[in-house]
């Protein structure tokens, strides 16, 4: 995305401001440089600027913000720690430890300043830098690497050559410790929901704990020393910075590998979110900052569930969402097929106590349908008034679609049956075949079959009078979801077996075999593009040959739902992530070229390497 050059030796820690507007670096040239975050140098702290030669200026090793964005802390290798104000002038200057500061930080209430150092010890400050007495001497067996502070402020976490974790209060009272890792504790980050404590080790590996030293995850790669962590601020990422260069973020909840990002010349020593979550700073040893964009401006994320979204649909009339999620809400949204243009959160349509499986529009988009826990089916309108409430299964309801007619609405249940409604919310027919539970069932474009898939491993064909017309079987496990192509000659069925298949009348035609449980499937509207979701938190794109064509990877939980919009431009999906991802996959080259000038344009205006005429490069774009 961009790259600081400035720095004349290696960068030992980056930090953001808390309101995004300043980049910080601290370097073994000793000096701290303050950054726009388009690039432009704004500042360079500096010892000798504001001290006669006689001050010794030292390699800083770390670097920090308070939260109000209106002090800078720096430590540096001969036990200094200095105070300087937003604007660069140097405050206080003050002999912290007797040997070298590896890390300083603020605590999030902007009260207190830890420091740590290779003299074994943690200290405490106040934000004017005056040292703070505490009860006990806040020490470990050998050199303090990392400190970090919980999100409230009240606990200090510690760590260092010695691979130990220490937990502490703040008057220095020793709460918890554990061995974490053979080797030394290079980094140490806390969550922002107070769930996860990452620590990174030269054992080449990031372990996430929870605060009373349990294991949660291991992040195990081939990089080499892990140098930096940092947990975003949604505690869905983990980054890390390696010793060979590379950059990776991690997903929390599973520790799965979600990106890498290749670019340094040299050891990657520290890495830091942007507020808003959107940019991710890495400093190397090759003295250059470099800004990775962690958001696809491809895709547009649409949060407002505080629970595990299960469905979505898209209205086939106007451009408008609905989501419906474990923590009982219809949630309404208005997008857009423009790229650069984000959409809209509208309403919270319905609030239930009991959670939704499943959310779909009527074929005009004046109704929606939804199916919940309660073993109940209901139909609003956009507005969220009540229309009718559907009763009849015996079990949680686990699909609602209406027919492309519009004159009836099919759902499914756990009780193993499949239930037929007119508009009106009559029971027409009940459905029974199945000898199990029945996950989804979905009308063919001409309203005379419909397609169900259930429990026990089949695929059922029916006419539209109720009649079992073929059972399909091939699945090794449960199947999810079954859906028919916009042709109505191909269907395609997903299972826990991780297969996805597409059956013409009875015969099998392909199988596209993965390892992990899948969970929805859809066909693009002009039936050439088959998009899967599941349990790896991915969504894949098959083309009709079975060649995996794209995986989309951005979602930090397993995928419930997978649709197109009608025009086949988007492709939205739903995930215990809480989040509904809506993915513009289809973009043309012009698009792409317009996306890729948008990312490079801050590195082409500020960059002092770029060439005058290489300034002008996007100009056409």
């Amino acid at each position: 995305m961009n790259r600081l050059q400035g720095h004349q030796d290696k960068i030992n820690s980056v930090a953001f401001s808390a309101d995004g507007q300043l980049i910080a670096s601290a370097s073994d040239d000793a000096t701290v440089k303050l950054w726009t975050p388009k690039g432009k140098l704004f500042k360079t702290l500096s010892c000798e600027v504001n001290h006669s030669n006689s001050q010794r200026c030292s390699a800083v090793n770390s670097v920090s913000f308070s939260p109000d964005n209106q002090t800078i802390i720096t430590a540096d290798q001969i036990g200094k720690i200095r105070i300087w104000n937003r604007q660069g002038d140097l405050i206080k200057t003050i002999n912290a430890h007797l040997q070298e500061i590896e890390s300083i930080t603020f605590s999030p209430d902007g009260a207190t300043i830890a420091s740590a150092s290779w003299d074994n010890t943690i200290k405490l400050w106040n934000r004017k830098g005056k040292a703070i007495k505490t009860r006990n001497i806040m020490r470990h067996r050998g050199a303090v690497y990392s400190v970090s502070f919980s999100p409230d402020s009240q606990t200090i976490a510690s760590a260092g050559e010695h691979g130990d974790i220490k937990l502490w209060d703040l008057t220095g009272n020793l709460l918890k410790q554990w061995s974490a890792h053979p080797n030394q504790i290079n980094s140490l980050s806390f969550s922002k929901d107070h769930q996860t404590l990452a620590s990174a080790s030269s054992d080449g590996t990031v372990k996430l704990w929870q605060y009373d030293g349990t294991l949660l995850k291991t992040l195990v790669s081939k990089n080499g020393q892990a140098y930096g962590v940092a947990l975003s601020a949604d505690g869905v990422t983990a980054a890390v910075a390696y010793q060979d260069g590379i950059v990776k973020l991690w997903r929390v909840q599973d520790g799965r590998e979600m990106e890498e990002f290749q670019g340094h010349k040299g050891a990657v020593y520290g890495v830091s979110f942007s507020p808003d979550g959107r940019t991710l700073a890495s400093g190397s040893y090759d003295n250059i900052v470099r800004l990775w964009r962690i958001t696809n401006p491809l895709r547009q994320d649409l949060k407002a569930h505080t629970a595990e979204v299960n469905s979505v649909s898209f209205s086939p009339s106007e451009p408008l969402i609905a989501s419906a999620g474990q923590d009982g809400a219809v949630k309404l949204w208005r997008f857009t097929s423009d790229v650069k243009t984000d959409s809209m959160f509208l309403k919270t349509l319905a609030q239930h106590p009991n959670w939704f499986q499943s959310v779909s529009f009527s074929p005009d988009g004046h109704t929606i349908a939804t199916a919940s826990r309660d073993r109940t089916v209901k139909l609003w309108n956009q507005n969220g008034t009540l229309l009718n409430t559907l009763e009849g299964h015996k079990g949680r309801v686990y699909s609602v679609n209406f027919s492309l007619d519009g004159n009836t609405i099919v759902s499914t249940s756990y009780d193993g049956t499949i239930k037929l409604w007119n508009q009106n919310g009559e029971l027409i027919q009940t459905l029974k075949g199945h000898s199990g539970r029945v996950y989804s069932a979905q009308f063919r474009a001409d309203s005379q079959q419909l397609v169900s898939a259930g429990d026990d491993k089949t695929v059922r064909l029916w006419n539209r009078n109720g009649q079992l017309i073929k059972v399909l079987r091939g699945h090794q496990g449960r199947v999810y979801h079954a859906v028919f192509s916009p042709d109505g000659q191909t269907i395609a069925s997903v299972s826990n077996d991780g297969a996805v298949k597409l059956w013409q009348s009875d015969r099998l035609l392909k199988t596209m075999q993965g390892d992990e449980p899948i969970y929805s499937v859809s066909f693009s509207p002009d039936g050439q593009i088959i998009a899967s979701g599941g349990q790896d938190s991915t969504v894949k794109l098959w083309d009709r040959q079975g060649n995996l064509i794209r995986i989309l990877r951005g979602h930090g939980g397993v995928v419930e739902r997978v649709i197109f919009s009608p025009d086949g431009q988007i492709l939205a999906s739903a995930s215990r992530d809480k989040t509904v991802i809506l993915w513009h996959w289809n973009q043309d080259l012009n698009d792409l070229l317009n996306q890729s000038c948008d990312w490079l344009q801050d590195y082409l205006q500020t960059n002092a390497t770029v060439k005058p005429d290489d300034r002008a490069l996007c100009s056409s774009f």
